[in-house]
């Protein structure tokens, strides 16, 4: 008997042993599936934070695209009101120019017929040449005309009041 015991003996222990390996293996198994799990469920947060992370980014990218859209409109809007002023002031002062011109050659005008007036009266020291002008009544009338037109004429030349394009501030 004892030769079969030692004969079967190893089978009794392999059975044994097959058992603890058994459960060895399938505790291993656990934990591997488990660590795979978890491998898993990792992985997922990662790709998941990566993408939320992607879209934040994508976002502020954004807003800061539509931001410097949004400046440079303005930016522009500022620059043609500038452009538009600009241009409002040279026909101003061009306005302003030609009136005065006009005023300056009207006066011209009128100091010639005084001069013309004053030419043609007879040069002597008493009240006969006062009189041969008229108390120079003729001379006043002519410059208060002069100078009415003027006044009229430097009235009419008002500077334009420009109307601001829209968005100016």
């Amino acid at each position: 008997m004892e030769g079969l015991r030692s004969r079967y003996a190893p089978d009794i222990a392999l059975s044994a042993g097959s058992a603890v390996a058994e459960e060895e293996i399938k505790r291993l198994t656990a934990l591997l599936s488990q660590a795979a799990q978890s491998q898993e469920r990792m992985r997922r947060e990662h790709a998941e934070a990566m993408a939320a992370r992607d879209r934040d980014l994508r976002r502020a990218e954004a807003r800061h695209a539509g931001q410097a859209k949004r400046m440079l409109a303005e930016v522009d809007r500022a620059r043609q009101v500038a452009k538009a002023l600009e241009a409002e002031l040279a026909k101003e002062q061009q306005r302003r120019v030609r009136g005065e011109e006009a005023a300056a050659k009207r006066l011209e005008a009128e100091l010639e017929k005084v001069k013309s007036c004053a030419g043609s009266r007879p040069r002597d020291r008493g009240g006969a040449a006062r009189a041969a002008c008229g108390s120079h009544s003729g001379c006043r009338l002519l410059l208060n005309e002069s100078l009415a037109s003027r006044r009229k004429s430097s009235t009419n030349v008002r500077p334009s009041q420009s109307k601001m394009p829209r968005g100016a501030k």
